[in-house]
């Protein structure tokens, strides 16, 4: 039974390797599944946060400070939609040759950064820290507010990314 759960997971690898090679790794950075995943959430999160602003205090909701905020958020979605490919394409090239302890760490590091912090983390912090009209404050409070969402955030998509992993390992490493 286990050899057939290694072929399984060993399947899943060649066929994932097998679509980066059909793509080329910049064209599966950003267009792979992981990408795609990150500009959904993004844009799903950017949504609900509109949705909640407009019904929470409509005198804050403006269309267009939203509109422009989407403007600055699209490059940086961009920037982030690469680095998540990357991440994904570098996994699943190490992954194919898991020999040792080490290699073992490095890929659950790499997979807590993709899947938590990349995937969960990175999208909710950018619509977070965009959707608040932060040129209004002091310089003071605008630097408390956005360490304290990059620390919030981030800390709490790691936990995450350790969650999903540990619910994987197997799937993964076998």
């Amino acid at each position: 039974m286990k050899k057939s759960n290694n072929k399984q997971s060993r399947g899943y690898l060649i066929n994932r390797k097998h679509e980066i090679k059909e793509k080329g790794k910049i064209k599966y950075c950003l267009t792979g599944w992981v990408s795609r995943k990150i500009a959904i959430n993004t844009l799903f999160f950017f949504v609900i946060r509109n949705i909640v602003k407009y019904f929470a205090d409509t005198e804050l909701f403006s269309i267009t400070n939203e509109l422009k905020m989407l403007i600055l958020i699209l490059p940086i979605l961009v920037i982030i939609m690469g680095y998540g490919g990357f991440l994904e394409w570098d996994l699943q090239m190490n992954l194919m040759k898991v020999s040792s302890k080490n290699q073992e760490k490095v890929i659950k590091r790499r997979f807590i950064n993709l899947y938590g912090v990349v995937l969960w983390g990175l999208p909710i912090l950018l619509v977070n820290t965009f959707s608040y009209n932060y040129l209004n404050n002091d310089q003071v409070v605008l630097i408390v507010q956005l360490a304290f969402d990059a620390f919030i955030f981030l800390s709490v998509s790691h936990y995450i990314g350790r969650f999903i992993y540990k619910n994987k390992q197997k799937e993964y490493l076998s």
